[in-house]
Parts: C-alpha cells; structure tokens; sequence
C-alpha cells in the first residue's frame, strides 16, 4: 500500500508478508541520508503499527544514520537491495 503524499508520518510504502508489515521509507537522493530519515521512518513505524521499518535510498547513510539504525532497529537498505530484500529484512 502507498501512503499518501502528505501527513505518511515518515512511511511512504507499507509492505506486508505472511502477516507482518513493513513500513518504507524512500529516499531518492545522490548523496547522504541521515538521521532525519531514521527518526522518520522509526515514528512511522509506531503510527503506522507495523512490524518494522526500513529506509530505502539511491544514495548512501551517513554515519550518524547507521548508528541511529542501529539503536532503533530501522533496517537501512540501497535500492539494489530491493530485489533480496525479503532475506534481508526477513519478513
């Protein structure tokens, strides 16, 4: 299910398989993602009620966002991870 464009509460995508859902976050940048898009995709997890979350970018993490993911749980995924990515996120 897409979100809508305005007020997803940080979820773009929600994703659900054998009866868990995942909240995605998508961003398309060339160069870093942050933190912000950690803290969003951790609050929409919450308002959403999903399973887990998941940042998604063209780009690349910053160290912050990876220490971030870490602490959260927010799985941080490149877009040529979408195709593997029921094993990486194992949901």
């Amino acid at each position: 299910m897409v979100t809508p464009g305005s007020g997803d509460q940080g979820i773009d995508i929600i994703a659900t398989r054998h009866g868990r859902r995942v909240g995605i976050q998508c961003k398309r940048y060339s160069g870093s993602v942050g933190n912000k898009a950690v803290q969003e995709a951790y609050a929409g997890q919450a308002y959403h009620k999903t399973h887990m979350a998941v940042v998604i970018t063209t780009g690349r993490y910053t160290a912050s966002a990876h220490d971030l993911s870490r602490r959260t749980g927010v799985h941080l995924l490149h877009v040529t991870d979408i195709p593997r990515m029921h094993r990486i996120v194992s949901f």
